[in-house]
């Protein structure tokens, strides 16, 4: 089953970016690159709790730079998004947030971004952060649940720090 693309369905460096669409020649929105199941297994994504937003005027599209704590075993990471048309830096401070936290790295203009945020474009085109429906502690893994067919849990993965 492919990821939703949205209204927009573009790929963005292997997933769907908005405005466009993949069907694959079956009508479907599907991810650019397949990749292993040990790739998959490698990446972390842990919530956090957002410390600190503020406006990131170097970059080239509107965005916030924020700290973000994972806790006593990740610590606090900075990252900039861009999510400054649905948030205002005083929504964000105190809220949830999943990370990617074990990319290297990367220097976003001045800002150098150690975990990458996660969100998901509406149907506008603006980025809602993804994040935990329920109040869940700071560094905890986020748990690949694998279903059968009637929707049973027949595996749950979970990274290892």
């Amino acid at each position: 089953m492919a990821c939703s693309s949205g209204a927009s369905g573009k790929h963005v460096r292997g997933g769907i970016r908005r405005g466009q669409h993949d069907s694959g020649g079956k009508g479907e929105a599907r991810p650019a690159h397949t990749i292993s199941w040990s790739d998959f297994e490698k990446v972390e994504l842990c919530v956090g709790r957002i410390l600190s937003a503020t406006p990131f005027p170097e970059a080239r599209q509107p965005a916030f730079v924020l700290q973000a704590d994972f806790g006593e075993a990740i610590g606090v990471r900075k990252s900039s998004a861009q999510i400054t048309t649905l948030y205002t830096p005083t929504e964000l401070v105190g809220r949830l947030v999943v990370a990617v936290v074990n990319l290297p790295p990367k220097q976003i203009g001045p800002v150098m971004r150690e975990c990458f945020v996660t969100g998901f474009h509406d149907a506008n085109g603006n980025v809602a952060h993804g994040l935990p429906d329920r109040d869940v502690p700071r560094g905890t893994t986020l748990l690949w649940l694998l279903t059968d067919r009637e929707n049973k849990i027949v595996v749950e993965v979970a990274g290892v720090h």
